[in-house]
This record gives C-alpha cells, sequence and structure tokens, in this order.
C-alpha cells in the first residue's frame, strides 16, 4: 500500500513540477525558421497563400473555409481532427511579406505567423516567425521543453518543401527587425 502512496504522491509531485514551472514561464514566445527554396519568391508566395490548394498538401489541414474579409482582411477557418483554427490576415505584400493572427479567444494558445520571403541567388528564402502565445501553464512548460517552439515551423517547410517537390534545410534564426 505504501508503495502505491509514493507513487500516487511522485505523480502529484512531478504534476505540480510542471504546473509550477509554467506558471513562472512567460506566456508569449517568438521563434523562427528559415528554409531555402530552389524557387522564385512569387511561386513559394502562391504555395503560402493559396487557401484553397492548403487542404492538398498539409495533413493537418481537413479543409479550409473562406470567412470573406473583416475591415478589409482576409479571414479563413481551418479545420483539422481536432476542431477549427479562424485566421485573420494582418499583412500582405505579395511576394514579400504575409502575416495571419488566430482570432479565436477560447483556444489554449494563439498568436501570429509572420512569412517572410526573399528572393536569393536561385531561389527564396523563407522565414517563418511564430509570436505565439500559451495560456496554459501545463502546455506552456510542454510545449517550451518537450514539443519545441521550433517544431511547427520545422515541419510546415518540410511539407511546404515535398509541396513544391524539393528538399529543404531549416535553420533556426534570429527574428529579423523589419
Amino acid at each position: 500500500m505504501k508503495w502505491l502512496l509514493y507513487g500516487l504522491g511522485s505523480i502529484l509531485g512531478l504534476f505540480g513540477l510542471v504546473l509550477l514551472t509554467g506558471m513562472l514561464l512567460p506566456a508569449e514566445h517568438t521563434a523562427a525558421v528559415a528554409g531555402t527554396y530552389l524557387a522564385p519568391p512569387d511561386s513559394v508566395w502562391r504555395a503560402v497563400t493559396d487557401l484553397d490548394g492548403l487542404a492538398s498538401w498539409r495533413p493537418d489541414v481537413d479543409r479550409v473555409e473562406r470567412l470573406g474579409a473583416t475591415d478589409g482582411l482576409l479571414r479563413w477557418r481551418e479545420h483539422n481532427q481536432y476542431g477549427a483554427v479562424t485566421y485573420q490576415a494582418l499583412e500582405s505584400v505579395p511576394g514579400r511579406r504575409f502575416t495571419a493572427r488566430i482570432v479565436d479567444e477560447d483556444l489554449p494558445y494563439g498568436g501570429t505567423w509572420t512569412w517572410l520571403f526573399e528572393p536569393v541567388e536561385g531561389g527564396t528564402r523563407l522565414t517563418i516567425v511564430e509570436e505565439g502565445e500559451v495560456y496554459n501553464p501545463v502546455f506552456r512548460t510542454l510545449s517550451r521543453f518537450v514539443f519545441g517552439h521550433h517544431r511547427t515551423l520545422e515541419a510546415y517547410h518540410e511539407l511546404l518543401a515535398t509541396h513544391l517537390g524539393q528538399e529543404v534545410a531549416t535553420v533556426h534564426v534570429e527574428v529579423p527587425t523589419t
């Protein structure tokens, strides 16, 4: 019986440590990952911003629902196996820069993604910047120490490269100041 209590105490202690760690971490984080593609910026731009085609190359998206514009800014909802997330474009400079923000307020996370398209010799350097927020302290700890803030950005680059018929090597970069 005492081993059961020790085990239960250990589990509760570990959960408390994870919770306390998350409470001490900031809710906000910033991560940036860059990759170079053997395609011109307008081609990479079209792949990233083609809402109707996202589900064809992103397995994390079942379908995209266009919601029209609010205050002149495009809104859409991405549906997946876990539910739906609504986004709004904040900035759209074709072939140069695209920023989207999560507008749902009932999710355990939020923030923006900014795609920066830079022409380089033979192609495009795409830097994706995530300015994220993780509201739940347990998920904040897991996001920071288990999953890592860069993982989703790296996975996105890999999926995009496959969609464009090529491979990409990604690197973590300092957040560009533009």
